[in-house]
């Protein structure tokens, strides 16, 4: 329960320190609700290459010829 209560709360402070940001992303998702769609897939597309990349740099083969 307490988890929910921090998403709502973090999700409050968002909106508190960017009002207009808000403002603009929900005439965005009113107005043209397919351009805000497109906007979610290229974060989406943002946030799966980011976990990939880390994964790969995390999972990379240790070379121990140097030693």
């Amino acid at each position: 329960m307490n988890f929910i209560s921090a998403f709502i709360d973090g999700i409050v402070g968002f909106v508190r320190r960017n009002p207009l940001t808000c403002v603009i992303l929900l005439l965005i998702a009113v107005v043209a609700p397919s351009l805000f769609g497109f906007m979610l897939y290229v974060i989406l597309g943002m946030v799966l290459v980011s976990i990939i990349s880390a994964l790969i740099f995390a999972w990379r083969p240790v070379s121990y010829t140097h030693l």
